[in-house]
């Protein structure tokens, strides 16, 4: 029995996966297994695992057809017999100390979950500027993090996802992933999340998440993005049978918020018609409730992107409003 399952689900990933089994590899903690689940590899990431595994007897290789994220990471969660679970994305990188601190923060805090800082990063001249030496640690309650998952600031990325954390492998009795969506983490995390007790976050930038122009989050606009409000309306009904009014209304106004982002992001795609009924929102009231709920200056620079001739002509109207109110 080993003590943490490393799971990571592969697919078509090839010029980044053996970076990304290296560091694995590399850690320091080395009680641990590597649980690489092919999901219908057919670009060599499939041939990589398998030379990978007779390299290390800590590997174990899954081959699967092509079901998708939720499916592979089902597939590892069925396979693992670690103690805890760790997330990893194949294209992503670790540092040689995150298993490690992870396990230490948990266990001697006697934590339900350990969560770690991450670092964004393009090409791996970024990492060089990743912040592995901060010793500060912060302690929450599962309700406190769910909370943080609904705030629009740094802190919300590092709880929506499952990587970054190390979870107790009990956390996911009856919890998997659901089948064909992405922004799976948030189907099932608001869930582990709110059970706990206690939760320990060190912010040293251990985990490194890899800008990919051509991944699913960074994709051009289509209907699948709004599995992450779907995702939300379940979450929130899960409030509402806790009778917890505070996390229904945060996860309220980030839903508002999405909408209102999406329905903007529809439109200049042309492809508003095509989304659900439910998440329509005019564009009229989507500028509104982005300014009310974000600001001028996110509202701004997210307009920008889309429509910078609206942002443009709201300046010049400030401008000259100021310029009249002066005379």
């Amino acid at each position: 029995m080993c003590e943490i399952s490393v799971i990571c689900p592969v697919y078509n990933v090839k010029p980044y996966l053996k970076q990304c089994i290296n560091s694995i590899l590399l850690q320091s903690f080395k009680n641990f297994e590597l649980l690489l689940i092919d999901d219908g590899s057919t670009d060599g990431s499939e041939i990589m695992c398998d030379i990978f595994k007779k390299k290390d007897g800590r590997i174990r290789v899954i081959h699967q057809e092509n079901q998708g994220a939720s499916a592979a990471r089902n597939v590892g969660l069925d396979h693992a017999k670690g103690t805890y679970i760790a997330f990893i994305d194949s294209d992503d990188i670790v540092n040689s100390k995150y298993l490690e601190q992870l396990y230490n923060s948990l266990t001697k805090n006697n934590a339900d979950i350990s969560i770690c800082n991450y670092f964004h990063f393009a090409s791996e001249d970024d990492i060089k500027n990743c912040d592995v030496n901060s010793d500060s640690i912060r302690i929450y309650s599962g309700r406190e993090a769910c909370k943080k998952m609904y705030i629009s600031d740094n802190d919300a990325l590092s709880m929506v996802t499952l990587w970054g954390k190390l979870i107790p492998k009990n956390m996911f009795d009856n919890i998997r992933f659901p089948i064909g969506r992405i922004h799976e983490d948030q189907f099932i995390l608001y869930k582990i999340l709110y059970k706990c007790e206690k939760c320990i976050e060190i912010k040293e930038q251990l985990y490194c998440y890899r800008y990919n122009p051509t991944g699913i989050i960074n994709s051009i606009f289509s209907n699948s993005r709004y599995d992450d409000i779907m995702a939300m309306d379940q979450a929130i009904d899960f409030y509402k049978k806790k009778n917890d009014k505070e996390l229904v209304q945060a996860a309220s106004r980030l839903r508002e918020s999405l909408i209102a982002k999406y329905s903007i992001m529809a439109r200049k795609t042309k492809k508003y018609k095509n989304i659900p009924e439910p998440y329509k929102m005019s564009l009229q009231n989507a500028i509104k409730k982005i300014q009310e709920i974000h600001g001028i200056d996110y509202y701004e620079m997210f307009m920008y992107r889309y429509y910078p001739n609206i942002v443009k002509l709201q300046a010049y109207l400030r401008r000259l409003r100021k310029m009249i109110d002066k005379r």
